[in-house]
């Protein structure tokens, strides 16, 4: 069975190729909260930080494709 997913995402956080520094390092040694660093998983490597949490980046490999 395959199964067609669409949603609308105003911002990269709304992604599901999102993900942040916290979810990557899951280390239940660390005292301290670590700090915060949100990727793109579809970006180039040297590329893939998400600066701006309200809009789409304009370096996203999937902006305008349908």
């Amino acid at each position: 069975m395959k199964v067609t997913i669409e949603q609308e995402i105003t911002k990269c956080r709304d992604c599901f190729h999102a993900t942040n520094s916290s979810q990557l390092h899951d280390c239940p040694f660390t005292s301290a909260p670590y700090p915060t660093i949100w990727y793109c998983r579809k970006m180039d490597k040297y590329n893939n930080i998400i600066h701006d949490e309200d809009k789409i980046s304009d370096k996203c490999p999937l902006k305008g494709k349908n």
